[in-house]
C-alpha cells in the first residue's frame, strides 16, 4: 500500500495493490469506528445515495400516517 497525505493530516490517499488488501483496510478502519461513527457513516452513504438522484431527504415528510386504533370492549 502507498499512502501519500493530502493538505489535511486527518486525510491520506492509499493506493492498493490489490482489491483483497483494499477489502481488508477498509473492515480494520470500521472496526476501529465507534457505533455512532459507523452509524453516522451509514446516515451519510444514504444522503449521499439520494442526493446523486436528486432527492433532498430532509424536505420530504413520511408518505404514510400513523393511527391508533383503541379495541371496543363490551
Amino acid at each position: 500500500m502507498i499512502e501519500v497525505l493530502a493538505e489535511k493530516p486527518s486525510r491520506a490517499i492509499r493506493i492498493f495493490s490489490s482489491h483483497h488488501e483494499q477489502e481488508r483496510e477498509t473492515i480494520r478502519f470500521w472496526n476501529s469506528k465507534s457505533m455512532e461513527e459507523k452509524l453516522q457513516g451509514t446516515l451519510d452513504a444514504i444522503e449521499l445515495a439520494y442526493a446523486l438522484k436528486g432527492i433532498d431527504v430532509h424536505s420530504k415528510g413520511s408518505n404514510r400516517s400513523v393511527v391508533r386504533v383503541q379495541p371496543v370492549r363490551g
